[in-house]
């Protein structure tokens, strides 16, 4: 979205398009045509018309506040084209030279209280500004210039701009516009003098805060006023496509198309929608040409198209049309790096592809202008080719970890660096990123439990016995506070079980039996989901009777007799338990029970050359007792 507005030449250019601009800045020179443009989203050609306005009028203040503007505006439409840090440079400049060529004019003061909230949230600062503009504005409607609405318009849309939006002080000068139009209206005795664009300031605000029904209420009142309008019927539009009733949609996109067939959002808008709706990627297209058309087929009107498609995920088309742009004009750098998300999500993906974008991103950039996802990509394109080049997974991480730097509350980051850690065997990494999950209150369950197999993984790569055990504490530690959030987790259980085994492996101690014992309870709440947990309780608790140096075999062959019966559809499952009964009445010298039990395994696996030797050394030793 943030697009860092450039004037075109002929070296980004070729001659035709150089053309159609040449014409469109010849025609488009005056602040109305801006506004027009600004209008139609047009971003980048309103701000090059408004920078063609300053060179001809250097003393037009508003001209500047507009140009300011439309920079926060871009970003905020796009922050993958620019950064905060440079938006808010731009646009401060602007306002501060509107206000140095003439301060009588109010503008630039709500731009600089918008930049105060947008960069640091300075809430005091931007009241300053807001104040002196409050000043100005006549207490009685009656003496309301067209000039007065527009100010109270922009106020209220100025507090949009802070990371946390100050609705109701929006709300209230919106209010405050919307009671002096109603006045006009009623002095005049017209309707029609009211001022719609009080209301679809409104209509956009009601979006913001999510209350739907206000938001339609007064875009419906701009366009009672004025029927020719299509802005804010296209916005209803867009709002039922929020909710994914595009039915309702497309009429009132079809109802903005009969007032004005010209209007160039409106079929970016269909182009949204069609991508929304199975099987009409083909009238998305046609549409998406129609809004180029009518946006003069340039540069920025191909951006806007591309950005409406990343953020439909579509991101194949995305690519594409990136690329036909980068053909000819290369001196986009962000669109390498839009480029490189899109081969990254797309499907199928294309890593390599997405490797040579965002390598060319890193190539063109500087710093500042470098944001934390581009870290975070870069990190998981080069984790997705670790198999074309093993060092790849120490720059993958590198990267990531530079995102965090840059974003350390980034929930999903954190999670990503994390498992990628683990499946990478870094586990002290992955244990450090889950363990800042859990203190920031996001931990999930499958956290727990990674971390807990994190700290086990560790125990399990060491040889020092010490390092060993203190690993598997950690591990049951992580294991016991996952089994208090969640009491009926088995595999919490049964990790505890496991840990505990590590901490006994003779059973000297008597650490692992009870914790055993306690998946069997839990598991048996549902044998069916539980299956897995009681199959490794089982297995333990057969092989702990059977090898005890006071062997239960009663008690063995229950357990191992359990594993048979466990799930009728896990032959495997079936040869454990009947194997583990063949060793156990072998050793009890029943051999008629342990030839039973082979030839049982032997119905499920006929193929087993090892259990047909055993039964066949079974059967002489049978006979030989004979």
């Amino acid at each position: 979205m943030p697009m860092k507005m450039k004037t075109f030449t002929t070296r980004t250019m070729g001659a035709l398009l150089l053309s159609i601009l040449t014409f469109g800045a010849i025609q488009s020179q005056t602040l109305e045509d801006a506004l027009k443009l600004m209008k139609n989203e047009r971003l980048e050609d309103a701000y090059n018309t408004l920078r063609e306005v300053i060179k001809k009028e250097p003393n037009n203040a508003d001209a500047y506040y507009y140009l300011g503007e439309i920079v926060l505006k871009s970003y905020l439409n796009d922050p993958y084209s620019n950064t905060l840090e440079e938006a808010v440079k731009e646009a401060r400049e602007s306002f501060q030279k509107g206000l140095q060529v003439d301060s009588t004019r109010m503008l630039n003061n709500i731009g600089m209280g918008m930049v105060a909230l947008m960069s640091k949230n300075d809430t005091v600062t931007a009241d300053s500004y807001f104040a002196k503009v409050e000043k100005v504005i006549p207490s009685k409607y009656k003496k309301f210039t067209d000039n007065d609405f527009i100010l109270l318009i922009k106020l209220g849309q100025a507090q949009l701009y802070s990371p946390k939006p100050r609705y109701q002080k929006a709300l209230a000068y919106l209010e405050r516009a919307k009671a002096a139009s109603v006045d006009l209206g009623t002095r005049t005795k017209k309707l029609s003098n009211e001022k719609p664009d009080v209301y679809i300031a409104l209509g956009d605000l009601y979006l913001e805060m999510n209350d739907a029904s206000s938001a339609v209420a007064n875009y419906n009142k701009a366009t009672f006023i004025n029927p020719d309008l299509a802005e804010p019927i296209v916005k209803i539009g867009r709002l039922y496509m929020r909710s994914r009733n595009l039915q309702a949609a497309r009429n009132n996109f079809d109802q903005a198309k009969e007032i004005d067939s010209t209007y160039a959002p409106l079929y970016r808008a269909y182009g949204e929608l069609y991508l929304m709706s199975a099987g009409t990627a083909q009238f998305a297209k046609v549409n998406f040409k129609k809004f180029l058309e009518l946006s003069g087929n340039n540069v920025p009107a191909k951006i806007q198209y591309v950005n409406s498609l990343f953020k439909s995920k579509d991101y194949k088309e995305c690519l594409e049309n990136i690329e036909e742009i980068l053909a000819y004009d290369k001196s986009r750098n962000y669109l390498n790096r839009v480029a490189a998300y899109s081969a990254y999500e797309m499907r199928p993906p294309d890593y390599e592809k997405a490797l040579y974008y965002i390598e060319q991103f890193f190539k063109n950039t500087t710093p500042e202008k470098i944001i934390t996802k581009d870290y975070a990509y870069y990190g998981r394109i080069l984790l997705k080719l670790k198999d074309k080049d093993t060092s790849y997974v120490s720059k993958a991480f590198n990267n990531l970890l530079k995102a965090y730097s840059m974003d350390s509350t980034d929930v999903e980051l954190i999670t990503d660096i994390a498992y990628n850690a683990y499946y990478n065997k870094l586990f002290p990494l992955a244990i450090q990123m889950l363990q800042k999950k859990i203190d920031m209150g996001q931990g999930q369950s499958s956290d727990y439990m990674l971390m807990g197999k994190a700290y086990y993984q560790l125990a399990q790569a060491s040889a020092d016995t010490s390092i060993q055990n203190t690993n598997y504490r950690a591990a049951q530690g992580v294991f016991k506070q996952l089994a208090q959030l969640e009491p009926d987790n088995v595999q919490a259980y049964l990790w505890i079980a496991n840990t505990s085994y590590s901490l006994d492996p003779d059973g000297k101690l008597g650490l692992a039996l009870p914790q055993y014992e306690k998946v069997i309870e839990v598991g048996m709440k549902d044998t069916v989901k539980n299956a897995a947990e009681l199959y490794e309780a089982y297995r333990f608790m057969g092989s702990y009777y059977f090898y005890n140096a006071k062997p239960d075999y009663n008690k063995a062959e229950e357990y191992f007799t359990k594993i048979i019966y466990l799930d009728p559809k896990k032959d495997q499952w079936k040869i454990m338990g009947y194997s583990s009964l063949a060793v156990l009445y072998t050793k009890k010298k029943d051999y008629p029970k342990a030839l039973e039990m082979y030839n049982k395994i032997l119905a499920l696996d006929p193929t087993n050359a090892d259990v047909k030797k055993t039964i066949e050394a079974l059967k002489k030793s049978m006979r030989n007792q004979q």
